[in-house]
Formats: structure tokens, C-alpha cells, sequence
């Protein structure tokens, strides 16, 4: 399994800590923002090597991470977790309803360059 630096954005009180706990047990480093600035804080302070934002955080603030991550680490993968599998032009998208599918999602974002879309 892949270790790696997490920056999960996210605003539900009851995904994000289920998600974390998901994440770190598979090894991964998890860093929760709970808002779009605390989240521009982080990326600006910390080098991550995915960032990954849930689909509870509106479009526009979507954006605006994306934006300051592919500024300040233009090579880091970014994954976003949607009902809508193809919403944004991302790394990659992932609408995963089983935590198998959530891992290998996560997984395979680490090996999708930036710009590129997985299959």
C-alpha cells in the first residue's frame, strides 16, 4: 500500500472522521481541513501528496483549492469525491460507494499524473 500525505477537505461532522479513520488505518498521513481557508493555510504551509476533497464542499471553494494547490504543487494529484463521477476536470473523480472501492480510488489517484484523467 501507497503511504502518503493527505490534505482531506471536507465540511461533514460525520464523513470526515469515518473517512480519516478509513484512510489512516490503510497507512495513509491524514490532514483534515474544515473550511475552504483553513484548507488554503494548509496547502500554503504543507506539502501533501493528495489532495482529496469531499463532495459536502460547494463548487466554487472546489475551485479555489484547486487553483491554489496547481500553484503552489503543481504535480499533486488531486481526487474529488462526487455523486456526479465525472464533475470537474480533476486528476481524477471517484464516486465510490464501498470503502474497497474509496482505497483503490485513492490508490490509483496517487499514480495519475496531474492533468490527466484516470480510466
Amino acid at each position: 500500500m501507497d503511504v502518503g500525505r493527505i490534505l482531506s477537505v471536507g465540511y461533514d461532522p460525520i464523513l470526515m472522521p469515518v473517512r480519516t479513520m478509513l484512510l489512516r488505518q490503510a497507512g495513509y498521513e491524514v490532514v483534515e481541513a474544515h473550511s475552504a481557508g483553513e484548507a488554503l493555510k494548509r496547502i500554503k504551509a504543507g506539502n501533501f501528496d493528495l489532495l482529496l476533497i469531499c463532495h459536502t464542499v460547494e463548487h466554487d471553494e472546489q475551485d479555489l483549492l484547486i487553483e491554489a494547490l496547481r500553484l503552489s504543487w503543481p504535480v499533486v494529484p488531486m481526487l474529488c469525491l462526487s455523486t456526479i463521477p465525472e464533475y470537474s476536470d480533476l486528476s481524477r473523480s471517484a464516486a465510490c460507494s464501498t470503502a474497497p472501492e474509496f482505497l483503490a480510488d485513492v490508490s490509483d489517484a496517487f499514480h495519475t499524473p496531474p492533468g490527466k484523467r484516470a480510466s
